[in-house]
């Protein structure tokens, strides 16, 4: 691609943050004023209300991942110096949100005597001197001055893949929290790029404390996103819950769950006057230079963040209360409303953003694309869930192996679905990554491919049954369909469980996706429109698939394409899509995190999309004179079903995995600053099927996709 296209799209990305940076940054200056006069004005009035304040400072340990020197100054230049504020303030409370990561890098950099000491005044009155970042960190989190919100190992995309990758994240997370006796996190969940799933609700089943308490049950977005979603009833605290009679009705019943939407600017809210202190990147609190850190690379700013202190001290002065935010969601659940617009996978800034695009689209840097980086990580995603399944095979159906060995293992195997979690940060796509933050995704999941064929090796040559197929026909196949990925083990299911469809060691019992030939485009339920195309092939296959009769035999088309790169030597718009042309007016679709449900969804229930050029998600405002209301899906198990046409289009994810835009009439997948010309795209199409066999073939092919074992590395 030509240097002035990504020079150009570097620009607008940084001037797009640039501008948010700036909004967010006058909005606290004039919050300041406005409140410190105002709370003057209201006093004499006799009408003054409450001033509280909450905050979410986000801090990304994996900001420039792969550069170790970057990461050391996100701890030591911001997050420190942060924490060192609190430390001074003992009235004050705030929110400080970041990954499990952060807690092993500022570990590394106290082990290393690398970190900023510091001094604390505890709420007694006692001042403490001498401190390591973690210890520091303890005793604000004790005294609950700083509260955590902390869920995920990595700032990892988490609403492009199957649940157990985040499962095992946030699984491992919960070890550190106990193992860096951190004594507290926040009920409130905010993720990475503001990543938004109502499919959380699963957290509130799986991660409880011992009363039975979910930890996690308070999802947050902005309220701008809240409106991009149609969402038209104003509340301080939402309630969603998945239900068969819910509007729009899903599969299954859910845990209900709360949303809490949150804002940069002062609202009135319940008689109080509610601010935030901060809602966004910390870094930009103290390091570097103007409105962002990037001018001065994470170095730290002394005046930025005495700015920020006095800021806080003048609120403190006019009698603004600090909150942490379980103690403001608790202030709201009696003032809670039913969310009443489904809000699907999303990120902060979707009128900019276009919710998962710039992340699963938009393209990377000049090394490879965002779907490759995404299919990659999907598919090393499938290739740890069959090693998972063989060593439980091993151990619990076959007796194989000690519980020593089982339990060395599976530790080793756990280290690499965290190597996985590293390589799935939003940092290695997303917004203008360097080429050492694309290639880092590869080389964590290198790691993570060969951790898990270490294990393969030693549990297959371990286990006869295995090691004998392996030895006879080369070849063994895992079918993780059958199989609860999450089930707890005891000593009745250990030896009732049925392996038999799960392991397969006869070919006969292999899947198969078996080519019948090829076909014409007029033979699909959708016509095909396409930009950029390489190669395109159209073919009838059958799958077969001993292991689940219900979808044995099925019958679908394979639609194959590959798209060229643009011609430098020309004007021509750097972009590439595909488009299926039916009817998607009313569709049903898996939600991130539940991939075996679904919800239907009506796109006359949100605003519509007018404009459909090149480049309709960068500033349509001043482009067109209004904005655009596109929704991308993110697909996290390949599915999109028709409800008036009743077929079902399944991406497979695995070969290139980039989010979709639904319209009434097309559903488009695209890509713009394309590198790999050759990278191919699949999908498949079910012609007069029912959902639930559809959602059945989607997680077939993506979320429980058979994999081949070999006497090799795990591919």
């Amino acid at each position: 691609m030509s240097s002035d296209v990504k020079n150009d799209d570097r620009r607008n990305d940084l001037l797009q943050k640039q501008r948010y940076y700036k909004t967010f940054h006058v909005s606290m200056a004039v919050t300041a004023l406005l409140l410190a006069g105002v709370a003057g004005v209201f006093a004499i009035d006799n009408i003054a209300r409450p001033m509280i304040s909450t905050s979410s400072y986000h801090f990304n340990v994996q900001y420039r991942v792969g550069n170790p020197e970057a990461m050391d100054k996100v701890v030591n230049n911001s997050l420190v110096p942060i924490l060192q504020m609190y430390g001074r303030h003992p009235t004050w409370k705030a929110n400080i949100e970041f990954q499990g990561q952060m807690l092993d890098w500022m570990h590394k950099m106290d082990t290393e005597g690398s970190i900023r000491l510091s001094n604390i005044t505890l709420k007694n009155g006692t001042f403490v001197s001498g401190l390591k970042s973690l210890d520091l960190l303890r005793m604000l989190v004790d005294e609950r001055r700083v509260e955590l919100i902390l869920v995920q190992y990595s700032d990892a995309l988490a609403l492009a893949y199957p649940y157990l990758s985040f499962y095992k994240s946030v699984n491992y997370t919960r070890r550190l929290i106990d193992f860096y006796n951190i004594s507290h996190v926040s009920r409130a969940v905010l993720l990475q790029e503001g990543q938004f799933m109502l499919g959380c609700a699963r957290l509130l089943e799986d991660f409880t404390y011992s009363n039975g308490t979910p930890i996690y049950d308070t999802f947050m977005i902005f309220r701008m996103d809240l409106s991009y979603f149609h969402v038209t009833n104003p509340a301080p605290l939402y309630e969603w819950e998945f239900s068969p009679i819910g509007d729009p009705e899903s599969s299954w019943t859910s845990e209900s769950i709360n949303v809490l939407p949150h804002w940069i600017l002062p609202t009135c809210e319940e008689g109080v006057m509610h601010h935030s202190l901060w809602v966004q990147d910390g870094e930009n609190v103290d390091t570097g230079e103007g409105q962002t850190w990037v001018a001065g690379d994470f170095e730290f700013n002394p005046y930025k963040l005495a700015n920020h202190e006095r800021r806080l001290e003048l609120l403190e002065k006019n009698g603004n209360e600090f909150l942490n935010l379980d103690e403001w969601i608790d202030r709201m659940e009696p003032k809670k409303e039913k969310l009443n617009s489904y809000v699907p996978e999303t990120h902060w800034q979707g009128f900019n953003y276009r919710s998962s695009f710039v992340w699963m689209g938009q393209g990377g840097s000049g090394y490879v694309d965002d779907g490759v980086i995404c299919a990659l990580n999907y598919r090393v995603h499938q290739l740890l869930q069959a090693t998972e399944l063989l060593l439980n095979y091993s151990y619990f159906s076959e007796g194989a192996l000690s519980f020593g060995e089982y339990f060395t293992l599976y530790e080793n195997l756990t280290q690499a679905w965290m190597d996985l979690a590293d390589a799935m940060v939003t940092d290695t796509t997303g917004l203008d990554p360097a080429d050492y933050e694309n290639k880092h995704a590869f080389t964590m999941t290198n790691y993570a491919i060969e951790n898990a064929t270490a294990v393969k090796d030693y549990v297959v040559n371990k286990t006869a049954t295995l090691n004998g197929t392996i030895n006879s026909t080369g070849m063994l196949q895992v079918l993780p369909f059958n199989f609860d990925p999450l089930v707890e083990w005891s000593g009745q299911n250990q030896t009732l469980y049925d392996w038999s469809t799960t392991i397969a060691t006869t070919e006969s019992e292999f899947t198969n996706y078996t080519s019948e030939g090829m076909v014409s485009e007029s033979e699909l339920p959708v016509s095909l429109v396409h930009k950029n195309l390489l190669g395109l092939n159209v073919s009838n296959h059958t799958l077969e698939v001993s292991g689940i009769p219900a979808l044995n035999g099925l019958q679908y088309y394979s639609v194959n394409t590959q798209f060229r790169h643009k011609d430098n030597n020309t004007d021509e718009k750097d972009w590439n899509y595909i488009t299926f042309v039916g009817d998607f007016s009313k569709i049903k679709y898996s939600p991130t995190l539940f991939e075996g449900e679904y919800i239907s969804l009506d796109r006359a229930d949100y605003y519509p999309d007018i404009n459909d050029e090149y480049g309709d998600w960068a500033r349509n405002i001043e482009i067109f004179g209004e904005d655009n209301f596109e929704i991308y899906l993110s697909l996290s198990n390949g599915l999109v079903y028709s409800d008036e046409g009743g077929f079902a289009l399944v991406k497979n994810n695995s070969a290139s995995h980039v989010c979709g835009k639904w319209n009434h009439g097309d559903f488009r997948f695209m890509q713009t600053e394309t590198v790999n010309e050759t990278q191919p795209i699949q999908f498949f199409i079910l012609e007069n099927v029912t959902i639930s066999t559809a959602v059945d073939f989607a997680n077939l092919v993506n979320t429980y996709s058979p994999v081949n074992i070999t006497g090799g590395k795990l591919a």
